[in-house]
């Protein structure tokens, strides 16, 4: 290995997913020297000096090139160094003018002054308060980030975790990193066991260490939640740590005991939650009980709203079937309903039956949905004011909390709930605790669709239960409208192949294709030629590419390759990793981001890549939202998505792909789910072997939920766990 010193004249290529840095060094035995550097850095900038350790090699393109392993940051001294850092560095506000000034003034000094009293800026002419913040935070950013790089340099983990760690952590990161990196499975999101694990160990962590096993089952619940489960049967959740790591039963037997007894698992029979997800599961029946024994009814008689119905009939020149007419008055005659069917069954039909009581009533009606598109699409078929769940409750991003609770409810003595389904169980335990007791509550949805994105399986829990009035919506009314869609969806629903016919007046097609390596190249065709050309839909914009997995020759992520290479030709684009993002691309947000106000299944479009300050902006309907480069694992391509991240969407025109090579997510609800997306075209494309598998699988993937069996037994009704405090210190940590 040779250590060389130099300053860094400018950077060339860096990626900012790994640290991988090209850049131009000015080594200082030869000032008039410039050597190409290249190596993985977390965090440089032009005009650092740094020593840098490694070898020369020579690459077969570029020539000779130093391949440096590690960087100490060296403090510039001289006054020319200093200046040339904080003129080219990423100082806000700092250019050459203010950076010329400070040195002027302070001299050697500046950067002592810079650590230790910054107020002395002040002293010089133009530098406001807020510039001098911005220097001082950027400054012990930078050393923080050069400290924290060094130490995963030396443990061999990937640089890309500092920018995150710092952000957790700020100036205490490398004192967590030395003393506890298995805090970091705890509270920084990408990074798992097996990145802390590896630091543990090589600082010295037993293999049979109980903080070690402590955060293995941690990580194993956390994983679990995130394919949808409350909880984990213990036998599972021990067995999945045996095949996790080399331990025994009785070693991760008591580190599950010590986590119980830390309050941080509940262990309920065999059955082992988080303690938030416990709270929240016993919340939802508490919280449902209290409304539902809370007599407090705005209701005449069935008489008088049979006279209202016929009213409404008369005005709006409609016709309510008997099955309709019974929904309206179990609605008004129930403190708290579910109304579930399919498409074209007239749920909005009845909602806005509805709404139209509840004014006459004059009672105060609030409408919300999971997400900012279904609350767009609920005002916009019932001509009400919409908004999302979040919205509703006031959640404050700032503290993680939302403002309206049990202290301090929602004013309203309605309140409608569309697309139930994707609502998961910490949301709906933050929505009863946000309601009063006196409102009355409707939930709608679809009860054959796919369960919500996160843990829980509300709507399908409540409905087993029997806890709660259910209204069944079956009848067909919009058959004139979409007639070959929704037929198709109804049939599918009912496990019954559909009738496709192709036809020219057809808007559902099954375009048969047996070859599964071709269908990629016919769905980039269908988007970029004959849809455009047939019914003038914007390939962008109008048409969506529905999938069921995220790999394969037909996955998300080479139909997202493929799409993106013949839809977009722009030149401006930032690498992550593998994936690189462009100027105009299609992109959706996969986690829900409450300081952002976006939320998973979210699509937008990057409308500025800003390469100095390292950020892009995505416009999102109304609103733009800004990434900073090290925020990009939260977003992906959208060209082509998961059925699962479309729920609550519409499209104008749906293509999914449906080969034997997706057997495992072959499935009714899922095909069921993708149809029902489309609202003026469906193009499945396949084979009807794959599409009889489809039908026919009714089989879901289980959710480990406890939810419909407390309700059954109202078990957990007495829980004395304080929902605001558990989702105030959890649910910023969650999502």
């Amino acid at each position: 290995m040779t250590t060389i010193q130099g300053t860094v004249l400018r950077i060339t290529f860096r990626n900012e997913e790994n640290g991988y840095t090209v850049a131009k060094l000015r080594v200082q035995e030869n000032p008039y020297e410039e050597i190409p550097l290249v190596g993985y850095f977390s965090s440089i900038d032009v005009g650092e000096t740094g020593e840098f350790l490694g070898e020369w090699v020579n690459d077969p393109h570029y020539g000779q090139q130093f391949n440096a392993e590690r960087m100490n940051f060296i403090v510039p001294t001289t006054t020319k160094g200093i200046e040339t850092l904080l003129s080219k560095g990423k100082f806000k506000g700092i250019g050459e003018k203010f950076a010329k000034k400070i040195v002027e003034k302070f001299g050697a000094d500046t950067i002592a002054v810079i650590e230790t009293q910054p107020y002395l800026l002040r002293e010089i002419p133009g530098i406001t308060e807020n510039k001098i913040e911005h220097l001082v935070k950027a400054w012990n950013k930078k050393i923080a980030l050069k400290n924290i790089t060094l130490f995963l340099a030396e443990k061999d983990i990937p640089l890309h975790y500092a920018e995150k760690i710092y952000a957790r952590y700020k100036e205490n990161s490398v004192q967590i990193l030395k003393t506890n990196p298995y805090q970091l499975t705890y509270d920084i999101r990408g990074i798992g066991f097996k990145t802390a694990d590896k630091i543990a160990l090589d600082i010295g962590f037993s293999l049979v260490s109980i903080e070690r096993l402590k955060a293995l089952l941690i990580y194993l619940l956390r994983q679990s939640a995130e394919d949808g489960h409350i909880f984990l049967p213990k036998d599972e959740l021990i067995q999945a740590g045996l095949n996790t790591v080399e331990t025994d039963i009785l070693r991760l037997e008591e580190g599950l005991e010590q986590l119980r007894r830390e309050n941080r698992v509940v262990i309920e029979d065999t059955k082992v939650f988080l303690r938030f997800f416990y709270a929240v599961e016993c919340n939802v029946v508490k919280r449902i009980v209290e409304i539902q024994n809370t007599n407090a009814l705005h209701y005449n008689n069935i008489e008088n709203t049979l006279k209202e119905i016929h009213n409404i009939e008369q005005s709006a020149c409609i016709l309510y079937t008997s099955q309709q007419q019974e929904a309206i008055i179990t609605a008004l005659s129930n403190k708290i309903i579910v109304i579930t069917g399919g498409p074209g069954t007239g749920k909005t039909t009845l909602i806005c039956a509805l709404l139209q009581i509840f004014q006459k009533q004059g009672l105060n009606v609030r409408l919300a949905a999971p997400t900012g598109r279904a609350a767009k699409r609920m005002e916009e078929a019932s001509s009400y004011s919409a908004q999302t769940i979040h919205r509703l409750l006031e959640y404050t991003p700032q503290n993680g909390y939302f403002t309206r609770h049990l202290g301090n409810p929602v004013d309203a003595d309605v309140i409608i709930i569309d697309e139930i389904s994707m609502v998961d169980t910490p949301l709906m335990a933050a929505l009863l605790s946000g309601l009063n007791n006196n409102s009355r509550l409707i939930l709608v949805g679809d009860a054959d669709q796919l369960p919500s994105v996160g843990p829980g399986n509300i709507l399908r829990d409540v409905i087993t239960s029997g806890l709660i009035p259910i209204v069944r919506l079956d009848t067909i009314f919009r058959q004139d409208e979409a007639s070959d869609i929704v037929i198709a969806a109804h049939k599918i629903n009912s496990g019954e192949l559909p009738s496709i016919e192709n036809t020219a007046q057809s808007n559902l097609f099954f375009l048969y294709e047996p070859d599964t390596a071709v269908i990629p190249d016919k769905i980039v065709d269908l988007v970029m030629r004959r849809l455009p050309e047939k019914y003038h839909f914007d390939p962008v914009k109008d048409i969506q590419v529905l999938t069921s997995m995220y790999k394969g020759e037909t996955g998300a992520i080479h139909l997202n390759a493929l799409l993106q290479h013949t839809l977009n030709h722009s030149k401006a684009s930032i690498k992550r990793g593998e994936r690189s993002f462009y100027l105009g691309d299609k992109v959706m947000q996969v986690r829900n981001n409450y300081t952002k106000d976006v939320y998973n299944g979210d699509i937008g479009f990057i409308q500025e890549i800003d390469i100095d300050n390292e950020v892009i902006a995505v416009q999102y309907d109304d609103r733009i939202v800004s990434y900073a480069f090290y925020e990009l694992d939260d977003v992906v391509l959208a060209y082509a998505v998961t059925v699962h991240k479309s729920q609550g969407s519409e499209y104008k025109a749906v293509i999914m792909p449906l080969t034997t090579q997706h057997y495992i997510m072959l499935q009714r609800n899922l095909l069921y789910t993708a149809v029902t997306r489309a609202k003026e075209l469906m193009i499945l494309i396949g084979t009807k072997k794959a599409l009889n598998i489809a039908v026919r699988n009714n089989k879901t993937a289980q959710r480990y939920t406890y939810l419909a069996e407390r309700l059954r037994t109202l078990e957990g009704v007495s829980s004395q766990l304080n929902l605001p405090d558990t989702l105030k210190d959890s649910l910023q940590e969650w999502y």
